[in-house]
């Protein structure tokens, strides 16, 4: 498989700050479809200071596995997982375009009818933080400021 790496990100272990628990990564093939990618702990070392954002890589020997849950990063219905055998390597190929933003109005991502369980490029200017809120889903209570966004659409 040939990827751009349009995202990459550590998540912090919350019983040890100083270790990640995973990095996540959002991959682009050459028609411009998005999938997540994952790799764990125990295997970030093989790649992390190889998947740079912006590069283009060809990956092999993953699992792939449902995308469910929360804050995907893509709306693909799978997701890969990097195993001890993924084999990362660096691609010079120009065939996986360099644009590697879809965005997303903010008029449509505020729209209470907008699923916002996945990760989307919102372009705008924000013109003010409102009040606190508070929100609550999945029984969790979250307080937070509104953003004020001026769109243009």
């Amino acid at each position: 498989m040939v990827v751009r790496v349009v995202r990459a990100w550590f998540v912090q272990d919350y019983k040890n700050k100083k270790l990640s628990f995973s990095m996540e990564l959002v991959l682009m093939d050459r028609k411009g479809d998005r999938i997540g990618a994952s790799i764990r702990r125990t295997l970030i070392y093989k790649s992390k200071e190889q998947l740079q954002e912006g590069m283009v890589f060809t990956i092999s020997s993953f699992d792939v596995a449902s995308n469910s849950g929360s804050y995907r990063p893509s709306r693909n219905e799978y997701k890969l997982n990097f195993t001890i055998n993924t084999k990362v390597k660096l691609s010079k190929t120009v065939l996986v375009p360099t644009n590697v933003y879809s965005f997303t109005s903010a008029y449509d991502v505020f729209n209470e009818s907008y699923d916002n369980n996945f990760l989307v490029d919102v372009i705008g200017v924000m013109t003010g933080v409102g009040v606190e809120r508070e929100y609550e889903r999945d029984g969790v209570k979250t307080k937070m400021n509104v953003i004020e966004l001026d769109s243009n659409g």
